[in-house]
């Protein structure tokens, strides 16, 4: 069992929707068949970090979290012949019995170190997922809405960013019976 930190970042001022993402103390895979994947192991408790960036010159001041979400859907862990394929559970996570969880609980903002005023803006998730999976894969998204704050300007501006990369806690499982390769649908 171990504490992961999940850190997400956006830029204030990014043309795209895209969050960059990252997991610490690292655990992705960086080669082989799950390479680039979120890996997790049973009892991990997972935390999250949202961070905003901006040049000094945008004015940035500030963000709300208005809305986190992670949506997982399931992946084939067994696939033999003439038996039906086993899935994953919805949610490798605890008292997640659905595929859609909603991160409740605040998102408040962590003070900067220092006198300096800040490149970056954290906010931190007050709550932990624990993974309670043995073996698994999912499609993992995480969808954030957020609303900026920018100096000189009343009205927030409201974003969404999202990520999706594949998740998978202990081997992942192997749908077929060589552990080597996933098994051909006929």
């Amino acid at each position: 069992m171990s504490a992961i930190t999940l850190r997400i970042l956006f830029d204030a001022q990014q043309t795209s929707g895209a969050l960059w993402w990252d997991l610490q103390p690292p655990s992705d895979p960086t080669f082989g068949p799950c390479t680039g994947a979120l890996r997790f192991s049973p009892g991990d408790q997972v935390s999250l970090e949202i961070y905003a960036d901006s040049m000094k010159s945008a004015g940035l001041t500030g963000f709300d979290v208005l809305e986190c979400c992670i949506i997982t859907r399931p992946q084939v862990i067994r696939l033999l012949d003439g038996e039906m394929a086993q899935f994953a559970q919805p949610s490798p996570f605890r008292s997640q019995p659905s595929a859609c969880t909603r991160l409740e609980g605040g998102f408040p903002l962590v003070p900067p170190l220092g006198d300096d005023a800040p490149e970056s803006l954290l906010r931190q998730w007050s709550g932990v997922l624990q993974v309670d999976a043995l073996i698994g894969r999912w499609e993992l998204s995480l969808v954030l809405t957020v609303n900026l704050h920018f100096q000189g300007q009343k009205a927030p501006v409201p974003r969404v960013f999202g990520f999706d990369p594949e998740c998978e806690v202990g081997d992942g499982g192997h749908p077929s019976p060589r552990h080597g390769g996933r098994a051909r649908l006929r």
